[in-house]
């Protein structure tokens, strides 16, 4: 008896690993049509929701998605008509998360150091930063509001971003730095209290709007 009382116990351990062990995130928040997708199947996502391991994510036109990684250190915010992937990778003795970044508007807010995202065929490697990424298909613009270490690698180069900066990434090229201003962001309210114009000073075309919820 006591043995099957051990082997239950140890199916039972290895079941909650399988299951937990896919868990990227929480949904904090989710507005208009956003879901994840496994092969064929979609999983719409709402507030409350797991965010799973090497599922691919999708907004439509006006959505939202806000979620916090189970570290407990970072928040990642999504606007609008985006598409990413997530994955937890090993490497030594730490566990990395990287976002697999196709199209969209992204926001992160992270304390935690092994945080990657991949654009095109380019890494960044960010250490408690906080950034947007407004990313098309042939070019990402990423605006840096604060970093403890923030670097971007690819074939063609490699370049370390400072508070306040704006790295340009495009396919098949070496990234590179926009000239740094004093201020990056200035909010704007609208006529909906709860809706916000992040608008990028000096930069041509750069604004993205938010939506927060009360």
């Amino acid at each position: 008896m006591e043995n099957k009382k051990i082997i239950v116990f140890f199916i039972l351990t290895l079941l909650v690993f399988f299951l937990f062990s896919k868990e990227i995130g929480v949904v904090k928040s989710s507005k208009g049509y956003v879901f994840q997708m496994e092969k064929e199947e979609k999983e719409p996502l709402k507030k409350g929701d797991i965010i799973k391991d090497s599922f691919n994510i999708f907004l439509d036109k006006f959505s939202l998605l806000d979620f916090v990684l189970i570290d407990g250190k970072s928040e990642i915010s999504i606007f609008g008509e985006s598409e990413f992937s997530t994955n937890i990778f090993e490497l030594s003795d730490r566990s990395i998360f990287r976002l697999n970044l196709n199209y969209g508007n992204f926001f992160f807010k992270t304390y935690q150091e092994n945080v990657q995202l991949k654009i095109f065929d380019t890494f960044i490697f960010s250490d408690s930063s906080s950034f947007f990424v407004d990313l098309t298909d042939s070019i990402a613009k990423i605006s840096i509001l604060y970093c403890k270490d923030f670097e971007v690698e690819n074939e063609y180069g490699k370049i370390n971003g400072l508070k306040n900066e704006q790295i340009i990434i495009r396919k098949n090229e070496n990234p590179y730095k926009v000239e740094s201003k004093k201020e990056v962001y200035k909010p704007q309210t609208f006529n909906d209290k709860n809706i916000i114009e992040i608008e990028f000073e000096n930069y041509k075309n750069d604004t993205i709007y938010v939506y927060i919820e009360n």
